[in-house]
């Protein structure tokens, strides 16, 4: 491909999908690793709810990334084709080799969504997000995702689909 890709920690990009059940047990047990405790249903219906709108439903999972997370320095990485929205509103996509198509990749469907909640538990740039999400409260949470500049999409546009999915969990998923 390019330079870019000859780094010694890329990996080739590959979907791992997941049933919403499976992306609720992987969420759950990642949670686990971290608090040694499982989370709420209104913290794991947050998870759940975000991971449903960054992958597609669990279709486009890439490399075990639960979070659509970018490419950090030091850590294996992949690159697939993406999409941002500018301040405007305009939707552009990107393919790769463009920098922003670079995302973190993970060893497996555990690390990875323990890797996801980490990033949330550990940047600055979302503690809102992350007090909103040990609230189990979805629309801090996402006020907090944004105001760290999470995504690039509408405000509205991201929430309204993360309440769709996070109702989702909370009538579907009974056993979580």
């Amino acid at each position: 491909m390019t330079d870019l890709v000859k780094d010694s920690l890329f990996v080739e990009d590959i979907l791992t999908p997941l049933t919403g059940e499976e992306a609720a047990y992987y969420l759950k047990e990642g949670w686990k690793l971290i608090f040694n405790d499982y989370p709420n249903k209104n913290q794991l219906g947050c998870l759940f709810a975000q991971f449903q709108l960054e992958s597609a439903n669990g279709t486009r999972i890439h490399a075990n990334n639960y979070g659509n997370i970018k490419k950090t320095a030091g850590h294996k990485w992949t690159m697939f084709p993406c999409h941002e929205y500018d301040k405007n509103g305009i939707k552009t996509k990107y393919y790769p080799p463009h920098i922003q198509t670079g995302f973190n990749a993970y060893d497996d469907l555990l690390i990875g969504a323990k890797e996801y909640i980490e990033f949330l538990k550990n940047r600055k740039r979302y503690l809102a997000a992350w007090a909103g999400l040990m609230n189990g409260n979805l629309v801090e949470f996402n006020n907090g995702l944004a105001a760290g500049g999470y995504y690039t999409a509408p405000k509205q546009k991201y929430y309204d689909r993360l309440l769709l999915e996070f109702n989702n969990f909370q009538k579907n998923y009974e056993n979580f």
